[in-house]
């Protein structure tokens, strides 16, 4: 009785090990199938994200023709003549006959020199360069803040809404750069101030001058 029972205690195991097999193996494949769909997540991602930027550029890239930026790009050639202390020491406005030598203030003086700078190295096509690169950056920048969102629809929503904006109000304006500055400062900040704005895009939105 003794060797029956174990005979059959031993066939009971022989029996369980193959289904105990067939678990291990049926796990490792729902892991693999999971790294799987991870990574044609990943991928789809990724050209999303290359498609929206390089739409950006393409929108930034456009004709110059905005009507106050002669005076922007004026402003960067008088900079680079040697004017910069009077940024601080305070101008007489010389675009203005009627100025009376009051205090000028230079608010988009980065923007002034940068512009300078492209067109001396490029001209009008560097320009052009310069105003698609900061497009292209700032949709980078907004694609980055919408990724707490926990499908890639909003994402693409969010970010196309901006750029379908962007196709009529960005310009070779200031506001590229100020835009641009906001999405890099909302970047730098804390964890719950990107959750805070998901699938707000908006926030950043060309509006404004």
């Amino acid at each position: 009785m003794v060797l029956t029972r174990g005979r059959r205690a031993g066939a009971t195991d022989a029996v369980d090990a193959p289904a105990s097999g067939e678990d291990a193996t049926a796990a490792e494949g729902a892991a693999v199938t999971d790294d799987a769909g991870g990574s044609r997540l990943g991928s789809l991602e990724s050209v999303c994200a290359l498609v929206l930027v390089l739409v950006a550029g393409l929108l930034g890239a456009g004709q110059l023709h905005d009507n106050s930026f002669l005076t922007h790009l004026a402003t960067g050639r008088w900079l680079h003549e040697g004017n910069w202390s009077k940024l601080w020491m305070g101008n007489a406005d010389p675009y203005l006959w009627t100025s009376n030598r009051r205090t000028w203030v230079v608010q988009s003086w980065l923007a002034s020199f940068a512009y300078d700078s492209a067109e001396r190295v490029a001209g009008a096509a560097g320009i052009r360069l310069l105003v698609a690169g900061s497009c292209m950056a700032m949709t980078w920048c907004l694609w980055r803040l919408t990724a707490p969102a926990r499908t890639l629809l909003p994402r693409v929503v969010a970010v196309g809404g901006v750029l379908a904006l962007g196709g009529t109000l960005w310009s070779e304006r200031p506001m590229t750069f100020g835009l641009l500055f906001l999405a890099l400062s909302l970047l730098a900040g804390p964890a719950p101030c990107i959750h805070t704005i998901t699938g707000r895009a908006s926030a950043v939105s060309p509006a404004g001058s």
